[in-house]
């Protein structure tokens, strides 16, 4: 596949990169310098997963290169498989106390005892299910109760007529980890009378675990503060999906090319269609949420990630970030602060990449979405293969036109449109601060 290429490619550039960048530099664009970035990254303490950069992107580029690495593999699924695995990938230990379940464990009732058990899996990282329930044929009292792990048992077989083109994802992994209760009439409390503590999969880390569905609760005073306020989803996502329907009922395929991913609203929007993704993003701690999303949403298969900044030239260039934002990342010093001036700025060094160096002419490209908070001029200059492109074939392209963090960048607006037209885009429409441009057949 022509990612595996690329991947390949990308990697044999980062190791000659010092002998390639000689070209003197411009007021427009810093000098780039030899690569600074360590390879490696750990999301948790005891993962292969740490450090400045991240392993979770499935491009890559790294000056080292694995000799045992499997080809085959998917870098971002197993690093975010190794990430979930590594939280809590131990036998849960027995005990006696009353943290957590033992055998003669006492509970005035039923429902006691769920809350206990609930409570408990919510800190080991599980959720828990009601299972069967025995019940006296004299007097109606529950006598015994029988609590399990979300993953117990198996999926059925599917009986449906027809053959389904995707399945679900696997939920159940037969786990056996479970709670007993039964009821001692004599001292008319419930006891503990089997209690199972390993589980056969991976357990969630503490920041997931309330997205299970036994420990889905908000308080009285949250729901007072949501009643009868809608769901909103962003308005980026709101557009990609306007965009892509078009093309989705129209059957048309291609990829969708994520710019400044941030933390992958756009990119998860169009994989939520089926879109393929590839998104450019490299800031280490928006990596760490596009990871994380591109896990529970399943779309591994769907969204590539580059840990890179796209731009006009394959090099270095200095970044500067907020501390406290995941957002207004900027080359532009100025630009980074412009809208939260008394946040820490720190400045790193980030990879950069032309787009035209890593979207073959073969492959079909429906829209281009750019968001880099005034760098947008440059990313366009390294597109230009891309945007030339005749008629539909070339991009419906999204970029931000903010005119302050343009001149941050010393480009503008006009620079843009006059680029553009250039290259054939002379239909361009605002939207807010953003700029839409589509080509005619």
């Amino acid at each position: 596949m022509w990612l595996n290429s690329i991947n390949q490619a990308f990697n044999a550039e980062a190791s000659a990169l010092s002998e390639s960048l000689k070209s003197p530099a411009s007021d427009k664009y810093p000098a780039p310098s030899t690569p600074q970035l360590k390879q490696g990254a750990r999301l948790v303490d005891d993962g292969d997963c740490h450090e400045q950069t991240t392993n979770c992107s499935i491009e890559k580029e790294s000056v080292e290169h694995d000799e045992n690495m499997n080809p085959s593999s998917n870098p971002l699924v197993d690093c975010v498989d190794k990430w979930v695995n590594n939280i809590h990938d131990k036998i849960v230990p027995e005990s006696n106390d009353n943290s957590q379940p033992h055998m003669e464990m006492k509970f005035e009732s039923e429902a006691t005892a769920y809350e206990f058990y609930n409570e408990y899996s919510k800190r080991i990282g599980f959720g828990i299910r009601r299972e069967y329930a025995n019940k006296s044929k004299k007097d109606g009292i529950l006598t015994s109760r029988r609590f399990t792990c979300f993953k117990e048992g198996i999926r059925g077989v599917d009986k449906r007529g027809h053959p389904v083109g995707e399945h679900r994802a696997e939920t159940r992994t037969g786990c056996k980890a479970r709670m007993v209760i039964s009821l001692d009439r004599m001292i008319g409390k419930y006891k503990v009378v089997d209690f199972v503590a390993q589980h056969n999969h991976p357990l969630q880390p503490p920041e997931y675990v309330h997205m299970i569905r036994s420990h889905r609760h908000i308080s009285e005073v949250q729901a007072s503060q949501i009643k009868g306020k809608p769901f909103r989803k962003p308005d980026i996502s709101v557009t990609i999906q306007e965009v892509l329907e078009k093309a989705k009922s129209e059957g048309t395929n291609g990829f969708v090319v994520d710019v400044g991913a941030n933390v992958g609203m756009a990119s998860f929007a169009a994989a939520a269609m089926g879109f393929r993704v590839l998104a450019f993003e490299p800031v280490f701690e928006n990596l760490q949420k596009i990871c994380e999303g591109i896990y529970f949403n399943r779309v591994g298969d769907l969204v590539t990630l580059f840990e890179a900044a796209a731009s006009d030239r394959l090099g270095n260039i200095t970044v500067h970030k907020l501390v406290g934002r995941l957002d207004n990342s900027a080359v532009s010093a100025t630009g980074a602060k412009m809208a939260f001036k008394s946040n820490e700025e720190i400045a790193f060094q980030v990879r950069t990449v032309p787009l035209d160096e890593v979207i073959p002419t073969s492959e079909r490209v429906l829209l281009l979405k750019i968001d880099v908070q005034g760098w947008e001029y440059h990313v366009l200059k390294g597109a230009s293969k891309l945007l030339s492109r005749k008629g539909s074939r070339a991009p419906y392209l999204i970029y931000e036109e903010d005119e302050r963090l343009l001149q941050a960048s010393n480009s503008s607006a006009k620079e843009i449109r006059d680029f553009l037209r250039s290259v054939g885009y002379h239909d361009c429409t605002q939207h807010g601060t953003d700029a839409h441009c589509t080509k005619k057949d």
